[in-house]
């Protein structure tokens, strides 16, 4: 009676173990298709992210927001306009909602721009709605 089972049991590992290969060509073709019919999103970071972000990377682009205030919404859209030539540019954009933090870089009102470059904070001081002055502000020191 033993050895009739062992097929059995094969034919059931392999049938597993192809539904697995299954599932990961289904993850792989979706997660491919997914960036296409993404919106560009500026990742949100916490502060201990933010200064990992500021150690690795030489360009980093920190938009600062308060969950208080209503134009950061409409500015964040414009931003996330500009998120994906900014990546061509090597900068990386983020968005953080730390009150603290931001009034240690001198952030007193939001939403607001800085730009580290090489670690060094530059606040932009140009109109946040305005995504070419922005996108030159980036990309051009």
């Amino acid at each position: 009676g033993g050895s009739a089972r062992a097929p059995r049991r094969r034919c059931l590992h392999l049938v597993e173990s192809s539904m697995w290969w299954w599932l990961l060509l289904v993850a792989l073709a979706t997660a491919k298709r997914a960036p296409q019919t993404q919106e560009p999103v500026i990742e949100e970071v916490t502060a201990k992210q933010l200064e990992r972000v500021l150690a690795d990377k030489d360009y980093v682009a920190v938009f600062w927001y308060a969950r208080s205030c209503t134009t950061c919404d409409k500015v964040l859209q414009e931003l996330e306009q500009i998120d994906d030539d900014t990546d061509s540019f090597g900068v990386d954009f983020v968005k953080i909602n730390d009150k603290r933090l931001a009034k240690q870089y001198g952030i007193t009102k939001f939403p607001a721009l800085t730009y580290f470059r090489e670690k060094q904070p530059i606040i932009y001081e140009g109109d946040l709605m305005d995504e070419e002055n922005v996108l030159d502000f980036l990309t051009s020191l």
